[in-house]
């Protein structure tokens, strides 16, 4: 990331400006009079809520150089790894693996820019080793509202906010987990990572096999306690604690050695590289359920 447009020529820096003045004031014209309901769609009214006021939360805006020509993005908040392509309307006809935000055609006719749903493409390139490529904040190229910040310090969440997550190590991935900031889709994939366990074990009246646990860290006593009865249904326990307890007493060692299996997966989990916050969750998991074996090991309470 360019802290300054020192990575640009000055020919290469005024077209860029350009292009984000032009996209501003297309915006401006599409989103109507003051009073009046906008007529922006939101991501069209989020990206131009950060180029005119970058103190309320910036963009970053990739500049390709490719075939002596530049190609121009701006970070999608919703989703970091696809930005938006922006570019001329008339330009579309270059590009047709482009979409417009909601589908509708392009009047290549029409004058201004726009915001379009980058290709596969462009997806691809993005991607590239040794790329000729520039990564700044909008704030730099002076297109704010007068009376905006002009250079905003940024802190550890904006920069956080952005940040691709294939670039994100494991205490990145869990600080974005635990902000929980509106529309990052990249919370679903964390989960996926970072929560989710694989388990060898039985439901009831089942056969074993290898399941995957989500234990989430706001729901991971409801996960281990579904967990518990899946394997050993509450109604059943009753019946077999009162009527059966050599059957209890089997399926109970069953449940147990089931618990103290994820306890192994858990705690080979645990690594320096992880960071003290996932560690801690993993750590705090571990803990709770060895408190269930230790305090409660028939596991009536479940």
């Amino acid at each position: 990331m360019s802290e300054t447009l020192s990575e640009l020529t000055k020919d290469e820096t005024e077209t860029v400006r350009e292009i984000l003045q032009d996209f501003i004031a297309s915006m401006r014209v599409k989103r109507g009079g003051a009073g009046s309901k906008s007529r922006l769609l939101p991501d069209e009214e989020s990206v131009f809520g950060s180029l005119t006021h970058p103190e309320r939360g910036d963009v970053i805006v990739t500049i390709l150089r490719l075939d002596n020509k530049l190609q121009i993005f701006l970070s999608n908040r919703r989703d970091v790894s696809t930005p938006f392509s922006i570019m001329a309307f008339k330009d579309i006809r270059y590009f047709p693996g482009r979409r417009t935000l909601d589908g509708s055609r392009v009047d290549t006719a029409a004058e201004g820019t726009g915001l379009f749903l980058s290709s596969i493409q462009d997806q691809e390139i993005l991607k590239e080793e040794g790329i000729s490529r520039v990564d700044v904040y909008s704030v730099h190229f002076g297109v704010y509202e007068p009376g905006a910040v002009q250079e905003k310090v940024r802190d550890a969440d904006d920069e956080l906010k952005l940040k691709p997550l294939n670039e994100c190590d494991t205490e990145e991935k869990w600080l974005i987990y635990e902000k929980n900031w509106d529309m990052d889709s990249r919370r679903k994939v964390i989960e996926k990572e970072l929560f989710s366990f694989p388990l060898y074990y039985a439901k009831y009246n089942r056969e074993p096999r290898e399941e995957i646990i989500v234990l989430t860290p706001e729901r991971y006593r409801n996960h281990v306690g579904q967990l518990i009865r899946d394997i050993y249904p509450t109604g059943v326990k009753a019946s077999l604690r009162r009527d059966f307890p050599g059957d209890h007493k089997k399926k109970t060692e069953e449940s147990q050695g089931y618990l103290n299996a994820l306890v192994i997966v858990l705690k080979n989990r645990i690594s320096e590289e992880n960071g003290q916050g996932y560690n801690g969750y993993l750590d705090e998991l571990v803990k709770f359920i060895n408190h269930i074996l230790t305090s409660d090991p028939e596991m009536l309470t479940f």
